[in-house]
Order: C-alpha cells, then structure tokens, then sequence
C-alpha cells in the first residue's frame, strides 16, 4: 500500500470516527466523554441556557416572629442600607438560619421599601 493510500485510508477512518461522535453527541449516549470535540461544547455552551442547580440549603418559612426579629434587627444595626447579613445574623442568634437566608431575605426588604417608597 503506498503512502497516498495509507493517508487516505486513515482520513477516511476519521471521518468515520468524528461521524459516529456526532450522532452518539445526538443521541446523548456518547461513549467517551472525553472525546467531545470543542464544537460540541461551544454548541452546548452557546445555548444560553444553564442547568438549575438546587441548593443543599433547605427552604426557611420567615414566620412573622421571625420576620419581625428581622426587622428589628435591621432598625438595631441603622437601617437597610448599613445592616449587613453578617450582622443580621449574629444580633439574630436563630438555630437553622444561615447566611444565605438573611441575604435573600434583606434583599427582598431593600426591594419591597423600594417599591413602596418607604
């Protein structure tokens, strides 16, 4: 087998190859994930789309006591503008709320004022 043919035959085994990525790409059954091309990344990336990731933190009921407290603390440490999570929660000493309890739940005060007018 001469050279040219020894090319063309592994161009062609190639071909196959990056073929039968594609259609295992397709049909999400790739068998090797470490074969993907950047092109399908970048399809995957472009998609504008990203996965929901849920979080490992379980959702808080803000019982009004428990907002009031809140509020309290915010009034105790100056108002929305100078409290911060941090300080929300240590004024606030509450088993089970963590940091990203109260900075969602300021943020939605900072926002529900905002509205209002407040």
């Amino acid at each position: 087998m001469s050279d040219d043919e020894e090319l063309e035959e592994k161009n062609n085994n190639e071909a196959k190859e990056e073929e039968e990525e594609d259609n295992n790409e397709e049909e999400g059954n790739s068998t090797n994930p470490s074969s993907n091309s950047t092109t399908s990344r970048e399809r995957k990336r472009g998609s504008g789309v990203r996965q929901y990731v849920r979080s490992k933190m379980p959702r808080l009921c803000w019982t009004p006591n428990l907002h009031l407290s809140f509020v309290h603390a915010v009034q105790r440490l100056g108002g929305q503008e100078r409290a911060t999570p941090k300080l929300v929660l240590q004024l606030r000493n509450v088993r089970g709320l963590s940091m990203v309890h109260v900075k969602s739940h300021l943020q939605e005060l900072i926002d529900f004022l905002k509205e209002t007018g407040l």
